[in-house]
């Protein structure tokens, strides 16, 4: 798990996010273990995350859906695509994974098995958008930590067509 002051090292404590707890763990069904630490997410990560979402939807609002199999999901608005905000990332109250919500479905697709992993593939691949120093350093960081992140979380990576087999292969092309 990062620690809290490596998220403030790189997002700055303006750059923090945290999940309101008071208001939203009587709606949590999973083991808050899973969380990072003080709940703390980052507001903005380019081409992948902004917490700005406009419309009627807000962040860290509670929306039940029927979608797929399962019925009467519930789930916290975490962010939205930026570039696509009908791709909404939101926290399953039951399992704690963060999935990706797309609104014109609706459909959903598990992002990552649990918000403490998105909050370290994020702060992961913030960090190697910032260092990478040129076009083909980018494409042979992006493939070492394509390898580490599939070994931390293999459910991110199952389907070739996921969200972030899809955000990898874009990085590298």
């Amino acid at each position: 798990m990062i620690e809290y002051s490596v998220l403030t090292r790189l997002w700055r404590e303006e750059g923090i996010r945290h999940l309101p707890m008071g208001q939203l763990a009587q709606h949590l069904d999973f083991d808050l273990n899973v969380l990072s630490v003080c709940a703390a997410m980052p507001a903005e990560v380019p081409v992948l995350l902004t917490t700005h979402i406009g419309g009627d939807i807000r962040l860290f609002s509670l929306i039940r859906i029927e979608v797929e199999q399962r019925l009467n999901v519930e789930l916290i608005v975490l962010g939205s695509v930026p570039r696509d905000p009908g791709m909404l990332y939101c926290l399953d109250c039951e399992t704690g994974a963060v999935l990706l919500l797309c609104l014109d479905g609706p459909s959903l697709e598990t992002v990552n098995s649990d918000f403490t992993t998105w909050v370290e593939f994020l702060y992961r691949l913030q960090r190697l958008l910032e260092t990478a120093d040129s076009r083909q350093g980018c494409i042979d960081a992006a493939d070492a930590l394509e390898r580490d992140l599939a070994r931390l979380d293999p459910i991110a990576f199952a389907d070739p067509e996921s969200w972030w087999s899809t955000a990898f292969g874009l990085l590298k092309a």
